[in-house]
């Protein structure tokens, strides 16, 4: 894995590189998202629609990685706050904005 990113309008660097849960069950998810994040992928893809969040959340729970940041639409303000809620919420993580 390459550590390449961009840099977002808003001024953070993101991965681009990363790993895609699309289609996986939790459990595919949670061994795929512990292997990748072992592997230096700083970059998760998952979304309420996947139905595999959880096991996305469990893998990040229980590395070193406790801290995420989750990236919508830029300034949508409150939208995008109570989206984040809800997802802190559905992983059981820590989400710093």
């Amino acid at each position: 894995m390459t550590n390449n990113t961009t840099k977002l309008s808003n001024g953070y660097e993101m991965p681009m590189e990363g790993l895609r849960t699309f289609l996986l069950t939790p459990a595919e998810a949670q061994a795929s998202s512990e292997a990748a994040l072992k592997d230096g992928y700083r970059l998760i893809d998952t979304a309420n629609t996947y139905l595999n969040e959880k096991g996305v959340g469990r893998a990040i729970k229980e590395s070193d990685w406790t801290v995420m940041r989750s990236l919508s639409r830029p300034n949508c303000g409150p939208v995008s706050m109570r989206m984040t809620h809800r997802l802190t919420r559905r992983l059981n993580i820590l989400v710093w904005m």
